[in-house]
């Protein structure tokens, strides 16, 4: 199995080059990466109900949508991911606890006592260290988790904590579990320096073949709303509001096919938007900028 130990500037950058990299690789590889600062929804999820938009946008956190399912992450420097690509027999499943044991073996030869849940999670005891997702094609799969080291967890709760709103939609749920950092356990120094440690431990422990590898172009579907947010299913979103309501149904794609609201400001509001999109909406929830406007503001996004 090659080891691939390649981190690039952006989230979009590196979803991209995951999706690149799975069309062409030839041999097992284990990449060894990381994200700033970003939260990462399953291919099936509401990008909507899975994030904070407001605080996202406020602290300039992309939303990027990943091409495996299961759930949202949040991802930043102090987090490390691994993705394993893998060919497999047509129809057959990635072998999550053959890779998983890898990692296991890996951490615990690190001094971490991790075990694996019937989920295919990695936990300390009670709480929850890395996450798992898998994307499977034409005899190719791509078996991609994280690794909780020194994570902003503040950080962390406020990108994937919604507050308000209530959504009906067919979309994959994150499950929410209490998390933690191994440096909370065991300390090696910073995220750069467990991250060396981490790759170095891989190669010798398992003598994996370092390997480089350059893709030539990114995908731009990573930087459009179509992709990150309009891919997700339709939905039916209702915000309340001191006996106020607001219930809009969108279609997949972001279309607003029904609104309904005893609150004339709000019918308002939405009668010349077409889309549900964060930033036309917080444009022209600005623009009128009452206290009716601001209170959806955040019903819509936080």
């Amino acid at each position: 199995m090659l080891i691939l130990a390649n981190s690039l500037n952006s989230p979009e950058e590196n979803l991209s080059f995951e999706e690149y990299y799975f069309n062409v690789f030839e041999e097992d590889t284990l990449r060894i990466w990381r994200n700033p600062a970003s939260v990462i929804i399953g291919k099936h999820q509401n990008a909507f109900s899975e994030a904070n938009l407001n605080f996202c946008h406020q602290n300039q956190i992309p939303i990027v949508r990943r091409i495996s399912g299961g759930g949202t992450v949040f991802h930043d420097l102090g987090n490390i991911n691994f993705s394993f690509f893998r060919f497999v027999e047509k129809g057959n499943q990635i072998n999550y606890s053959e890779n998983l044991q890898m990692v296991s073996d890996v951490l615990r030869s690190m001094g971490f006592r991790v075990h694996q849940s019937q989920r295919h999670d990695l936990f300390i005891g009670e709480t929850k260290i890395s996450g798992n997702a898998q994307h499977v094609s034409k005899g190719r799969a791509l078996h991609h988790g994280t690794i909780l080291y020194d994570s902003d967890m503040q950080l962390l709760s406020n990108s994937i904590k919604r507050q308000y709103g209530h959504f009906e939609d067919k979309s994959v749920k994150s499950v929410r579990s209490k998390v933690s950092n191994l440096k909370h356990f065991i300390d090696f120094g910073t995220s750069s320096e467990f991250y060396e440690c981490l790759v170095q431990t891989f190669i010798d422990q398992f003598t994996l073949q370092t390997a480089t590898f350059t893709q030539n172009e990114v995908n731009q579907k990573y930087y459009t709303s179509a992709w990150n947010f309009g891919y997700g299913p339709k939905f039916t979103l209702t915000c309340e509001e001191n006996n106020h309501y607001l219930i809009l149904q969108i279609d997949r794609g972001g279309r607003i096919n029904k609104v309904e609201s005893n609150h004339e400001d709000w019918l308002v509001i939405f009668e010349e938007i077409e889309k549900f999109d964060f930033e036309l909406i917080s444009k022209r929830l600005n623009s009128i900028n009452t206290i009716a406007s601001n209170a959806l503001q955040k019903q819509l996004f936080s």
